[in-house]
Order: C-alpha cells, then sequence, then structure tokens
C-alpha cells in the first residue's frame, strides 16, 4: 500500500498528542470510540461487496486491514487520516493485535516452494511504525496473496480471464483434455512471464513485483511516497541474488521508482520504461483501494488507463473492509475509460482473534 506524495504524509497507528488526551480517562474513552468504529469496520468486511461486478472461480486464504496512506492518492487530494487509522492507533490489544504484530516486524521472509530449483526466500525490510512512514512501509495481507498466487500458478485464472487468451492454452487441447486438471495451465501461466513488461501501482515495498521478476519478468515496482521507495530499493537490493537465481537468465529485474497517481510526469517516466512496448503486460495492485477519496480512486484509474493497452491485464488484489465505497468508485471510473472487470479468485483468511477476512482478486482489461 501506498501512493501520490504531494498531500502530506500520515503515519497509520499514530495521532498527534494533546494536553487533554493524557488523561486516563480521555485515552479510555477514545479507546473504546476507536474499538467500536473498528470492529463496525471488520464486521461490515465479511458481508457482500455492492462493488463487485461479476462472478468468482475459485478460494483460498488471507487476512488485512489498513488506512488510506494520503501519500498514495491523486497529487490534488488533500486527505485526512480516517476513523479506522485512528482506531489501530488507539486500541493497543484488539482483535487485529496478530496483523498489527505482522506489520510491525522488522524484517519479515516470504518462502515460495516453488520458485527456482529448491525454492526462493524472500526477506523484507519494514518499518510500519517508524515516524513519517506510511502504509507503504510494511507488507500487508494483499500483497502476500497476490505475490504468493503468481509464485504458485503465474496468475493463470486472471490470464485464462483476458478476452484475448494471454495464457495461450492450445485449442486442440481444449477438445482432447475434459478431466479438469489445470495443473498444465498453470505451468504454462508461470512461464508466460519470462520477459514481460510489468508495473506495480502504490507497490508499497514491492513484495508482488518481487515474486513477478522471480518467475522472469522485468518490474517497474512504483509507490507515491519518496521514503517508502527507498525501502523498495533496499528490498530489491537485498533480493536480487535470489530473484535472478530464480528467473534464471538475463530476466528478472526490479525498477523501484516514484509515481504519484495522476501525475504527468512520473507517468511519462513509467511510459518511458515500458518503450519500446507500446503498455505493459501486467499492472499489479495490491491493497490500494480503501476509504473514501473518489479523486484518489478516480486518478488511480487514469494512470492505469495510460499504462495499458489491449492485451494489458490488470490484477488488482483487494481486502474488502468498510462499505466498499472507494472500491466502487474506483470501478465506476474504470468502466467510464472502457474497462471490464471479473472477479477470479477469493481468499478467505484465517481467523485473528475471531475475526476473517476476504480478499478477492480482480483481473481488468480494456473493452476490445
Amino acid at each position: 500500500m501506498a501512493a501520490a506524495a504531494s498531500a502530506p504524509s500520515t503515519r497509520p497507528g499514530r495521532r498527534a498528542a494533546t494536553p487533554r488526551a493524557s488523561s486516563a480517562l480521555a485515552a479510555a474513552r477514545r479507546r473504546g470510540a476507536a474499538l467500536v468504529v473498528l470492529t463496525c469496520c471488520l464486521a461490515s468486511a465479511s458481508a457482500a461487496d455492492d462493488g463487485e461486478r461479476c462472478e468468482s472461480s475459485s478460494s483460498s486464504s488471507s487476512s488485512s486491514s489498513s488506512s488510506p496512506d494520503v501519500s498514495k492518492s491523486a497529487p490534488r487530494a488533500a486527505l485526512a487520516a480516517d476513523d479506522a487509522t485512528t482506531a489501530l492507533a488507539l486500541v493497543q490489544k484488539n482483535a487485529l493485535s496478530p496483523l498489527m504484530d505482522r506489520l510491525r516486524t522488522p524484517t519479515r521472509t516470504f518462502t515460495y516452494p516453488s520458485l527456482g530449483d529448491r525454492g526462493v526466500v524472500l526477506a523484507f525490510d519494514q518499518r510500519w511504525d517508524e515516524r513519517g512512514a506510511g502504509t507503504g512501509a510494511a507488507v500487508w495481507e494483499s500483497a502476500e496473496r497476490l505475490a504468493a498466487y503468481i509464485a504458485s500458478s503465474g496468475a493463470a485464472s486472471a490470464l485464462r480471464a483476458h478476452p484475448m487468451r494471454l495464457l495461450g492454452k492450445k485449442e486442440e487441447d481444449d477438445d482432447d483434455d475434459d478431466d479438469g486438471d489445470d495443473d498444465d495451465d498453470d505451468d504454462n501461466a508461470t512461464t508466460w512471464w519470462t520477459g514481460k513488461r510489468v508495473v506495480e501501482l502504490g507497490a508499497g515495498l514491492g513484495l508482488a513485483s518481487t515474486v513477478a521478476a522471480a518467475v522472469g519478468a522485468s518490474a517497474y515496482c512504483t509507490d507515491g511516497d519518496a521514503k517508502v521507495v527507498a525501502m523498495c530499493a533496499a528490498n530489491a537490493a537485498k533480493n536480487a541474488a535470489a530473484v535472478k537465481g530464480a528467473a534464471k537468465g538475463d530476466t528478472g529485474e526490479v525498477t523501484p521508482a516514484r509515481l504519484r497517481w495522476g501525475d504527468a510526469e512520473d507517468e511519462a517516466a513509467a511510459v518511458a520504461w515500458l518503450s519500446p512496448a507500446p503498455a505493459a503486460d501486467v499492472v499489479l495492485l495490491a491493497d490500494v483501494v480503501y476509504g473514501e477519496h473518489p479523486d484518489a480512486w478516480d486518478a488511480l484509474a487514469g494512470t492505469l488507463a495510460k499504462l495499458s493497452g489491449p492485451r494489458t491485464v490488470a490484477m488488482l488484489s483487494h481486502t474488502r473492509r468498510g462499505n466498499g465505497r472507494g472500491q466502487r468508485a474506483f470501478f465506476d471510473a474504470l468502466e467510464t475509460r472502457g474497462f471490464e472487470t471479473k472477479v477470479v479468485e477469493r481468499w478467505r483468511g484465517d481467523e485473528d482473534g475471531g475475526l476473517a477476512s476476504l480478499t478477492v482478486l480482480y483481473a481488468m482489461w480494456r473493452r476490445a
């Protein structure tokens, strides 16, 4: 999670202290109110989301919660921290404590047994609790799910959803193989990424981009927060050898860069990176649509459109939370730009303190 940086950056889980707030009574009241807000936000995440546009195909697991990082949004958007951020700040021990502990862990490791000859272990330093760092300074559950999906299956279901049959399964195989076994498709999907040009928007520390590079892609890993981009670059360097070893050959690289949604100069730099290709093969997004900031989501949709061509597939890994209005605003903005959206995966998370999240993977592409 991360964003465009001309609005001041907020530090998730922190609010400026006031003299009155130091009293035990005021603190207790704030904790109680925050817990109510947090519980309501998460309870609604388990309900059906009106922003969902089409049918889905499978389910697995994930867990996540977050709050808007104003440095990720459109350059002109002046955004404030929302109630969920306040709740996470004030409630020290609650149902989301296991998630908060993961976000605050200084270094996390992610293992992908299917990558390379002997599997790949990636290590990411994160600083979610550091002053001045935004939500992009940690790895969230949606990014974990998207990265694992790419590593295990090559994002086969998202590639199959595209009307141009990006996965390239042979037509004659469709008639001869009716056993329902998609293993061959998954193998094809993993090799499909070799040499592809991938852009990640709101990448945070860039886990999904790093795994895309490990299966052979070149990834332009972007975030609007300059501090997060620097952290992403450090993690990319730290994992470069593992990525190259898994990718086998000259492919497999991560290029961190700042990209503020809706910023013409940043978008031009991304287009230049893609050249001579006219558009990205894949655009990745993980947990970037949250809160109620329509200007930000419109800018995100505009940036996605500028990086997309007829054969581009965008993949949004989205953990449901709140009332879903931000998600619907983003999909509406995409629809006005000629995009179609389809649900291709659902991953239900393990329970954290009695609460289980639902992460949905959307495939998006331009209409023909």
